[in-house]
């Protein structure tokens, strides 16, 4: 898991990023967690670039873009996979 801290409205959110392997082992899917629990994923596209596939939090749109945007900025191509 990596840490990830993003701000909204002057707020501080800490969130842990999992990364778990696709069934074709090249892309990887990003579990994002909040206080231990699993509040969004996120799956590449073939140019890198994070869609969401499951909001279970109900974060709203603009702290799920920025979320995107910290894990793209620190990893295009995945955590481990380099």
């Amino acid at each position: 898991m990596h840490t990830i801290k993003v701000t909204l409205d002057h707020i501080d959110y800490p969130f842990q990023v999992s990364e778990h392997p696709h069934e074709d082992a090249l892309r990887c899917k990003f579990g994002i967690h909040y206080h231990g629990k699993l509040v969004a994923t996120f799956a590449p596209d073939r140019h890198h670039v994070l869609h969401l596939c499951k909001n279970y939090g109900t974060l709203s749109e603009p702290l799920l873009n920025l979320i995107a945007e910290k894990v793209e900025e620190l990893h295009p191509y995945g955590f481990f996979s380099q």
